[in-house]
């Protein structure tokens, strides 16, 4: 990135990606809420309401996923919070996506299967 047009691009990239599920967005604030922060200014401040998560089907835009993770790291002062909510989580949580993986015979077949079916939890993801 020597001269910033790969920021950029990255940045409009992601801006014009859609929706995703939510599943880590929802992670993130069971997590808070454990910890006792306040979710509702968090929220706000990254453009998110608290009705936004009240349907598990409402899907997030994929950047105001990423700011609430952000911010959550933040608040939580934990610079590695992926590796923490994913290690607190179930798979089966992952609804379609997990049972896709869970019923391949082999770690490549389930491979293959979360490359083809992942895009339905979150249009950003794209594996080659």
């Amino acid at each position: 990135m020597s001269n910033g047009t790969s920021a950029l691009n990255s940045e409009q990239a992601l801006a014009s990606i859609p929706t995703a599920q939510g599943g880590l967005s929802r992670l993130a604030i069971a997590h808070l809420k454990s910890a006792g922060v306040p979710v509702a200014p968090l929220l706000r401040r990254v453009g998110l309401t608290p009705e936004a998560f009240a349907e598990p089907e409402e899907r997030l835009s994929v950047r105001s996923q990423v700011a609430l993770l952000d911010e959550a790291a933040i608040a939580l002062k934990d610079d590695r919070l992926g590796f923490t909510l994913a290690r607190d989580f179930d798979p089966r949580d992952l609804g379609l996506l997990y049972y896709v993986m869970a019923s391949s015979q082999t770690l490549g077949d389930g491979l293959k299967r979360v490359a083809r079916y992942s895009q339905i939890t979150n249009e950003a993801l794209v594996f080659g």
